[in-house]
This record gives C-alpha cells, structure tokens and sequence, in this order.
C-alpha cells in the first residue's frame, strides 16, 4: 500500500480490485476522475457478458474486451500492434539433443505459426521474425518458415531419440495456451514435450532456467526499446544470457557493450537487431507471434490514450457530460 505522490491514491488493492482516488495535492493538479475501480478476473471467461454494456464498466483491457462480444457493440475499440514478441530460447547448456543444431531446425520448420494466430487468437495477430521490427509495412515479419518436409527430413538425421523435453513457461492464460500449443505442435512431428508453468519470480533463478530444456515467453519493448533489449540481453538472470553457451555469453556481452559507446539510439538498435538475427541464424531461439493491444472503452470517456504498456494513463481521462 504505496502512499502515492502521482495523480492517484491507492486505497484499496487485493488480488480482485485495485482501487485509486484523486490526488488532491498532486503538484501538477488534481486529475479529472474522483475515483477508478479496476477489477481483475482469473478467467476472462467469468466476467459476466452483459457488464460490458452496463454503465459501471467503462473500459475492458485486452482479453476481457476481446472474448466479449457482447461489449463490443457498446466500447468504443483503441487498437495497436505491440512492440516485442513472444519466443521460444533452447537451453544449449544442457546436456542433451538440443545441443544438435538439427533437432532446433526441425522445430523451427515444425512450428505453424499462423496456425497459433488462427487457433488461438487473443490478440495474437502476425507470425514474429524479432523482438525489433519496422513498422506495418515490414512484411517479412508475417511471413511463416513452415515447412513439415524439412522439419521431419532434419528431425530424423538428428541425434534425438525420442527423450522428454521440459518445456517452462511462467504461468498466466496466455503462455499456457502457447505452452500447450508448442506441446500439440511438436507432438504432430514426433517431440514429446512437458510443460512446466512457474510463478514468474520462480523461472528468472537461473538454478531453476538451467533445467528446462526450452522455455516459451514474451518480451514487450518499453518506451526506450534499445534499454529493454540491453537489459534482456545482459541481465544475469536473462533468460537468453544464461541458457546459451559461454562462447554465446561472451557474443553478448561484448555486442551490448559496443551498444552502450553509441550515443544514437538508431545505432543502437541496429546493433541489437544483427545480435537478434545471428541468433535467429544459429536457432539459439525462434520467435512467435506478435501481439495486438486492445482497449474498449465507452463513448463517455475522453482522453484516452495507450502507452506502450498498452495501459491507459487515468490522468489524462475525463467524462464527457452525455448532452455532448
């Protein structure tokens, strides 16, 4: 229970409500809303279908917007491509068939990834080539590099034998979707995959990363997406530092330190895009899908805006009066 110096006060938040009141001594004024009630659900499933088209919900995130259709006619749809992806890094440490370059391959090529935008939706959007990406009309990043043939060619003149692999992920709906996809996937070419799902705190000890085999997660690039990448790149409970190699590790580290001696961001990330492609190259890790964000909000509202976050900043937000 922070106290708060920013627009809102915090006087209520547990695992099912958050609840913020006005800031009356917020130094840049006093936001417009007296109050914000922002509810979570376990399952978007359980919100009630008509909440949406009631005068107490004002604004749905994402899913709860997205599985909703009863909302839909009433909220008003603020939509962007999200910066980031969802990937999948091999643990080259390990011992194991993983370490053969063929068995990756054969994932690589094994793996639809239209078929997890069209089966499983939830915002999922395009197949992802990288965490950086241009802009809409970078096609490439739509295209998918399946191809069955290969993928069974590559698998059988590997050295796996039909081992169990332990896939992690950190548990919420959405990676365990893509975990028991990845799973149903593999399984179609003959990998026989396990599924772990791991508190978040949990899947960043590397003593515990160490022992998966692959592990399927997301990274969303913040407003500065070059210091998100540094970071995903260099921290020592990175997820990609320390499930490659040390020849790997020592890749980076020096790529990220020749990044920080360049003052242009642009330089930067281009930098950290030939690191993500050499990556890609050597399938030290396959990328996904992308996302789209969603916010449904009613007509009422104005001021709406999304960070990259996705998120609404309530600061900005104030109700028109229903005569305008």
């Amino acid at each position: 229970m922070p106290i708060g110096t920013g627009p809102f006060r915090i006087v209520k938040n547990n695992s099912s409500i958050l609840v913020l009141e006005a800031n009356e001594h917020y130094f840049e004024g006093r936001p417009h809303l007296d109050r914000i009630e922002m509810w979570v659900w376990p399952n978007y499933e359980g919100v009630p279908a008509e909440t949406a088209s009631e005068q107490n919900v004002q604004l749905l995130y994402n899913e709860a917007h997205l599985n909703h259709e009863a909302g839909k006619d009433e909220l008003h749809p603020l939509q962007e491509l999200e910066h980031g992806s969802n990937y999948v890094i091999f643990n080259q440490v390990k011992p194991g068939p993983l370490q053969d370059i063929r068995l990756r391959q054969a994932i690589h090529f094994g793996l639809d990834r239209w078929d997890t935008v069209e089966e499983l939706n939830g915002g999922r959007i395009i197949p992802s080539n990288g965490f950086i990406f241009t802009d809409g009309t970078d096609r490439s990043c739509m295209q998918s590099p399946y191809n069955m043939t290969k993928a069974i060619e590559l698998l059988a003149a590997s050295s796996y034998k039909g081992e169990l692999l332990q896939l992690y992920t950190y548990d919420n709906s959405t990676n365990r979707e893509n975990a028991i996809w990845l799973q149903k996937a593999l399984g179609k070419l003959g990998i026989q995959i396990q599924i772990s799902f791991l508190q978040a705190k949990e899947l960043i000890d590397p003593e515990v990363m160490i022992q998966a085999d692959m592990i399927s997660v997301g990274e969303v690039l913040g407003e500065q997406p070059d210091m998100t990448l540094i970071e995903t790149y260099r921290s020592r409970n990175s997820l990609i530092w320390n499930l490659l190699p040390c020849s790997w590790q020592k890749t980076l580290d020096d790529r990220i330190s020749s990044c920080l001696r360049m003052p242009e961001q642009s330089d930067r990330l281009a930098i950290l895009r030939e690191l993500q492609d050499e990556l890609v190259k050597n399938f030290c890790l396959l990328f996904l899908h992308q996302h789209i964000r969603v916010i449904g909000h009613q007509n009422s509202l104005s001021g709406i805006t999304m960070n990259v976050w996705g998120k609404v900043d309530f600061k900005d937000v104030w109700c028109r009066p229903k005569s305008l």
